[in-house]
């Protein structure tokens, strides 16, 4: 079989740069919240996205913060029942908590002082906080368990204690935070301010030490002769009006800022005193980070990534300097590295729609794109037509068949007759954002499911004469959110799954109450159906997958739960093959037998270490099958389609002679970045590819390539 792809390229919708990203070492997961508001958790072993919640808050959200409640070690290997607590600080003073099984934003707080500009937990029961009216405020926080309908629910509430004003001469807002055991250091203009207390009663009582560290007009270092320090690190001026922009403790006594300028100082909080200087950056320092090994990452407006260390001598000196980081840099945290728990990778977000992993062993620095999961593509394969769908409108466009002269080489886009007509073009209600769409596989019924301020909304349409739309009336307010619309048993009903596992099911032949049905699974992720089999699977938050008859919705089988989190699945679109196959976020892929209840034998002949060097990382994956002389497993990376081929893994008389051949997989590359992509037919792929080209170098105003040496 000659695989040849075709690659459709619609107006599609840019994706979102990063505001902030958080790690939890409990769960190993990360969390990011982007410009488009969504909050995303992330798989921080392989960078992989498990969740994507937008929330329904008319609040821009600015900022985010992991609550430690430090139960880590009462956590066993059985007990997966413990996720993360996010705090998410907005535009309006609040502070929401954030629930990804409910898909919903509860609020804890209301600041009164403005935007949330950042905030950090300073003792396992502290709370600081920085607001647009320049008062610090610090709350305790306690952790409480709630029942509801029978559910466990974890909430946080808070208690104000105190209002610090953060600065006596500046006219500007707080920018920075940064705490350790009972002491809080925030950054503002020509001052840094500290906090320090020894009993919880003094800060109730407002009886706190607060300490204000002004930055001195010549702030060279005192460890350094001026005859020895060279120009492009170290500066010697002060300067008039410093913005400190980014803090990191040390530890109790040491603490390093970065300022306005791109320079960076050590300070002694005993004292109050800068004790170093280096001049890292040509504009503001707004991010620092620490590893276990001991050194400062730094990095901001100009996209370098500066690693300092601290030398024999007890100086900090510039080490490495990362350059592929192509915009501005708004936040980076420390994770373990995926190939070697002992060390870390550095994860960088950028205003750019990228988050790079630069792992320093070895030193390579892989970007993925941060796509919303709005934009997507799917196709009614009877009929060749193209559903597009964006975050605020739906498309269908038709594809025409292939042209006699299209190119029969693998991997080359193949030629239509004629240009893709557009059908039909839906735009949502004002407010409303997209959650799910999908065609039936006759191309004759269409729908969608949207949500606006917390409420979800579902609505289906007969499309009559290719581009006729007819309303079909539903009950179409929902309070729990949609994760997954299908067209099942034949197209002759709409399959609606929720967050929680219910499941509402119109019957689109016969009309009347939806049939309700709870599955038996929580917190759904994403659903897969087979046209073939009229069966679904359902990827679960907990790493689970569960296949369930769309007849009867009764569970069939379960696979077995690996550590990585499972990235795509599909079904065999044969009668006689009784197969699912997934590929996971560590790029194993494995075909499973849901009559046997077993993995084919196939699988276990898969090297992952092969994989991860033939397969790019990827925050969007697809994998579909093709049945000719063999079978063809087809997986998508960000930039690659990759072929495998399980019965070349048969042929090979031991391992070494299959690392040497990689005959079982083949990679087809140079396809920008790849959403997803959809089986037209035996012989055809469309692929659905983000059009990042003309934003992936975006550099601040004010700044050019020449100027970052780039």
């Amino acid at each position: 079989m000659k695989l040849k792809t075709s690659v459709v390229s619609f107006d599609a919708h840019v994706p979102p740069g990063v505001k902030c990203l958080q790690y939890s070492k409990m769960t190993k997961k990360m969390y990011s919240v982007h410009v488009d508001n969504s909050v995303v958790k992330w798989d921080a072993s392989f960078a992989f996205v498990t969740e994507v919640f937008i929330p329904p808050s008319e609040d821009e959200l600015l900022c985010a913060m992991l609550y430690n409640n430090e139960i880590s070690a009462d956590i066993t290997d059985e007990d997966n029942t413990v996720d993360d607590t996010v705090l998410i600080g907005s535009s309006s003073g609040r502070i929401h908590v954030c629930n990804f099984n409910e898909m919903k934003l509860v609020e804890v707080e209301q600041t009164f002082g403005g935007a949330v500009i950042a905030f950090k937990q300073c003792v396992k029961n502290m709370l600081a906080v920085i607001t647009q009216d320049k008062l610090l405020r610090i709350y305790t926080m306690k952790q409480e368990e709630n029942d509801l309908n029978g559910n466990k629910r974890q909430s946080i509430s808070l208690t104000l204690l105190t209002t610090v004003k953060g600065s006596k001469q500046s006219p500007e807002a707080l920018c920075c935070i940064d705490s350790i055991n009972k002491c809080i250091v925030v950054g503002s203009v020509n001052v840094l301010v500290m906090v320090t207390w020894k009993k919880l009663s003094q800060i109730s009582n407002n009886e706190c030490s607060i300490d204000f560290f002004t930055v001195p007009k010549d702030v060279a270092s005192s460890k350094t002769p001026k005859s020895s320090r060279q120009g492009s690190i170290y500066n010697q001026g002060g300067h008039a009006d410093v913005s400190i922009r980014s803090i990191l403790l040390l530890d109790e006594v040491t603490c390093v800022t970065g300022d306005n300028v791109g320079r960076l100082m050590w300070w002694d909080l005993s004292t109050g005193t800068v004790m170093q200087t280096i001049k890292s950056h040509q504009a503001s320092v707004t991010s620092l980070v620490s590893d276990r090994t001991g050194r400062i990452l730094a990095s901001g407006v100009d996209p370098y990534i500066v690693t300092l260390r601290l030398t024999e001598d007890e100086i900090w000196a510039q080490s490495e300097i990362l350059k592929s980081v192509q915009s501005e840099v708004t936040s980076m945290i420390s994770v373990p590295n995926r190939e070697d728990v002992d060390l870390n990778s550095l994860v960088i977000g950028t205003k750019a729609p990228y988050v790079y992993v630069w792992n320093f062993h070895p030193d390579r620095c892989d970007s993925f794109v941060t796509f919303t999961p709005h934009y997507n593509g799917k196709v009614a394969n009877s009929e060749r037509k193209v559903l597009i769908s964006k975050p605020n409108s739906v498309f269908l466009h038709s594809l025409g068949d292939v042209s006699d002269d299209s190119s029969e080489k693998p991997g080359i886009p193949l030629k239509l007759e004629s240009a893709c007509e557009k059908l039909i073009e839906l735009t949502l209600p004002e407010g409303h954002v997209l959650i799910s769409s999908d065609i039936s596989n006759d191309a004759k019924w269409l729908c969608y499911a949207s949500c606006k301020s917390g409420v979800y909304f579902l609505k289906l349409f007969q499309i009559a004469n290719s581009k006729d739309l007819q309303n079909v009336p539903l009950k179409t307010r929902f309070s729990t959110p949609v994760k997954s619309l299908m067209f099942a048993r034949g197209n002759t009903s709409l399959t609606c799954v929720f967050s929680n596992g219910s499941v509402l099911n119109y019957n689109l032949k016969e009309g009347g109450q939806p049939e309700r049905v709870q599955l038996k699974c929580q917190n759904v992720i994403r659903c897969e159906y087979s046209f073939v089999h009229d069966i679904f699977a359902v990827i679960c938050g907990q790493k689970e997958i569960r296949i369930f008859s769309a007849r009867n919705f009764e569970l069939i089988c379960e696979l077995p739960v690996r550590d990585a989190f499972p990235a795509a699945v599909t079904f065999a679109n044969d009668d006689n093959q009784t197969s699912l196959f997934v590929q996971y976020s560590d790029f194993m892929h494995f075909e499973f037998d849901f009559q046997e209840k077993r993995y084919k034998k196939w699988c276990k002949k898969v090297q992952a270490t092969e994989l991860k060097q033939m397969v790019s990382p990827s925050i969007g994956s697809t994998i579909l099958t093709f049945e000719d002389s063999s079978l063809k497993v087809i997986s998508t990376s960000q930039s690659k389609l990759n072929v495998i081929t399980p019965n070349n893994l048969k042929r090979s008389k031991d391992d070494d002679d299959l690392k040497k051949s990689n005959k079982w997989i083949q990679s087809l590359n140079n396809f920008k970045v790849i959403r997803n992509c959809c089986k037209l037919s035996e012989n055809e792929i469309v692929l659905f590819v983000l059009p990042v080209s003309e934003i992936n170098n975006v550099l601040p105003a004010g700044f050019t390539r020449k100027a970052f040496g780039t």
